[in-house]
């Protein structure tokens, strides 16, 4: 019995002095995805701004700039509610958002199969949108000065 006791007693003491190095890899990453969700979203309000400030004498150009930046912050808060643990839900909703957008489904369906936790997958699915709303609303604030000065070289 002391033999037994005693063992016990040996092997708490090691396993107490036993340290585990903590992987610091996932929640590193993790954070750095946030970060960059954080900084998108930063981003698409600063493409509106600007856009305010280029297009304040033109007043349509105003209203579109509006409507596309109100596209798209009712698109992000939406986002931002849905239920990750449905994923089919999700899916269907990043689908519809990229046709309404008018954008390549493949590119965005590339990781629907990897096997990703909930969070890592709702911060996967809002960092890929934030880019896609990022996109669509430089494309569509900025596109038309491009036009404009397309046609006015044409005019010359």
């Amino acid at each position: 019995m002391k033999k037994y006791l005693f063992l016990l007693l040996i092997s708490a003491i090691l396993f107490s002095c036993i340290k585990e190095e903590k992987d610091d890899s996932y929640e590193f990453l993790y954070n750095n995805f946030i970060e960059s969700i954080r900084y998108n979203n930063i981003e698409n309000k600063n493409f509106y701004f600007a856009g305010l400030q280029k297009y304040k004498s033109d007043s349509l150009e105003l209203k579109n700039c509006e409507f596309h930046y109100n596209l798209t912050s009712n698109i992000s808060k939406k986002l931002n509610n849905l239920d990750y643990t449905d994923r089919v839900k999700v899916f269907k909703f990043r689908d519809s958002v990229l046709k309404i957008l008018n954008r390549n489904f493949k590119y965005y369906k590339e990781h629907d199969k990897l096997n990703l936790n909930d969070s890592v997958f709702k911060k996967m699915i809002q960092y890929k949108m934030s880019m896609v709303l990022n996109e669509y609303l430089s494309f569509h604030i900025f596109k038309p000065t491009a036009l404009r000065v397309a046609e006015d070289e044409e005019n010359k």
